[in-house]
């Protein structure tokens, strides 16, 4: 390539390190789950294995003789198939002189979303079908408020399941912002007198409530509000809701509810003394069903979803990390950098249909949950 195309990859490599070491946000999850990364290059939809600690028993052979326990018992298959990226076109070198004005304008933008989008897909899994060992909690707090009982039956399901709850630096708590803004005024959670002075001065002074009770408590805007992926808070075409008291049956006014609700999800409905409640089945826009009956009757009442945690070991969730195949190096500058431990290829080359050249970023991860029996959802 030209000197001046050398020289302005030498100066994306420059921004991009720097981009990748300033690197902030409450990106939580990603930090939370267990990542498997091996400095080796793996193309996409290629199964990867990943190693997990081992959980085989022990059994008394008395007279007998060992029966061997294969050791891929203790590995997670998974498919290295996810690929996001994003590119843009250079014309004119002469307007990116600096690693300042590259990385302001490509890369400091570019990686946060990268680490957002990965993020937003471990978010993605928390789900009733995917942590479906334990019910999920339903917590008797009120909306968005989780309280200390719900949050002692979360720890003991998981502690009766042998989950080694007790490793605190790997267990987490991941709620909503409005959930975490909510324990910071719940006196079971910040009080002296419950928490100690430290963990209480830490939540009054920089809203931080640290590790308590067993587990590091995060938000994450990234967790959503309900069991199962609904586009918005409130119900997206609006109307409002009604019950009879005795009855499963929801009536809509000016509802969809074939595009609003997801049968299986749980929802909070104003003035409905059981929330959050489950909907069952959507027969049509105006008309579902719920779990339970009501126990008063509700008319006219705005519906939004459920707020949810998680509580979970950091083996519950497994990211697989690899290196993206090297480009044709007659073609293409290229070069790898890590943004919170996740590799990501940043390319540059000629292309003559965009008439310039064009700087890509792209990664590729592997993704899912391994050991289900690592995390209990608690729905507010």
């Amino acid at each position: 390539m030209s000197n001046n195309v050398s020289s302005f990859f030498q100066t994306l490599v420059a921004a991009a390190t720097e981009a990748s070491a300033a690197l902030v946000g409450q990106t939580q999850l990603v930090d939370a789950v267990y990542q498997d990364y091996k400095p080796v290059v793996m193309s996409p939809y290629t199964t990867l294995q990943i190693p997990l600690p081992d959980q085989s028993t022990l059994s008394d052979i008395g007279a007998g003789s060992f029966t061997p326990v294969d050791v891929s018992a203790g590995m997670a298959t998974l498919t290295f198939q996810n690929h996001p990226g994003i590119a843009y076109v250079i014309r004119d070198f002469e307007q990116y002189r600096s690693p300042e004005t590259i990385r302001t304008l490509f890369l400091d933008a570019t990686f946060k979303r990268a680490i957002e989008y990965l993020n937003g897909q471990i978010s993605a899994l928390i789900t009733r079908s995917q942590f479906s060992a334990y019910s999920p909690i339903v917590t008797s707090a009120g909306t968005a408020n989780l309280g200390i009982n719900d949050y002692a039956k979360a720890w003991g399901a998981l502690a009766a399941g042998k989950i080694p709850v007790q490793e605190t630096d790997n267990m987490r708590l991941a709620v909503h912002p409005d959930v975490y803004a909510n324990l910071l005024t719940n006196s079971n959670w910040v009080a002296e007198s419950m928490v100690g002075r430290l963990m209480s001065d830490s939540a009054r002074r920089d809203a931080w409530l640290g590790q308590q009770f067993g587990a590091h408590v995060v938000w994450d805007q990234q967790m959503q509000k309900g069991v199962n992926v609904v586009a918005t808070q409130t119900l997206a075409s609006g109307g409002t809701v009604s019950i009879t008291s005795g009855s499963t049956a929801l009536s809509g006014t000016n509802t969809a509810f074939t595009t609003d609700l997801v049968p299986g999800a749980y929802y909070t409905i104003n003035g409905y003394a059981g929330n959050p409640v489950q909907v069952v089945s959507v027969q049509s826009n105006t008309s579902a069903t719920l779990a339970v009956a009501a126990s008063s009757t509700v008319s006219n009442a705005n519906m939004t979803e459920a707020y949810k945690a998680l509580y979970f070991h950091k083996y519950a969730i497994a990211l697989g990390l690899r290196n993206l195949p090297a480009p044709d190096e007659r073609v293409v500058d290229y070069t790898t950098v890590f943004v919170k431990g996740v590799p990501m290829r940043v390319m540059i080359g000629y292309n003559q249909l965009m008439a310039g050249y064009v700087v890509t970023v792209d990664f590729g991860f592997a993704l899912g949950v391994v050991r289900p029996n690592f995390g209990q959802i608690i729905l507010m």
